[in-house]
């Protein structure tokens, strides 16, 4: 095992978890948003079964953003462990 090949595993990890961060972020800003947009239905009189229909699918929403951003990390950690075992 070289020290470049260390390097270079850990350098494509650290872009791919900041890549993954990035996204991660970015869709919980858009649930953030469904959840302020749907509690400003909610003042102006929608039904209360479609707020807490809408308001499930923002929580549905940031719980698969959760679990990509998980998976998406470990299969960039499984990536780097590969490409250091070589």
């Amino acid at each position: 095992m070289s020290e470049t090949t260390s390097h270079k595993a850990v350098l494509a990890f650290a872009g791919h978890a900041i890549a993954g961060a990035a996204i991660f972020i970015i869709l919980a800003l858009i649930a953030f948003g469904v959840g302020k947009f749907v509690d400003l239905l909610a003042i102006w009189g929608l039904d209360p079964n479609i707020v807490m229909c809408l308001h499930g699918l923002e929580y549905l929403l940031f719980a698969a953003d959760v679990v990509s951003l998980l998976f998406f990390l470990f299969n960039a950690l499984k990536a780097a462990l590969k490409e250091v075992s070589k």
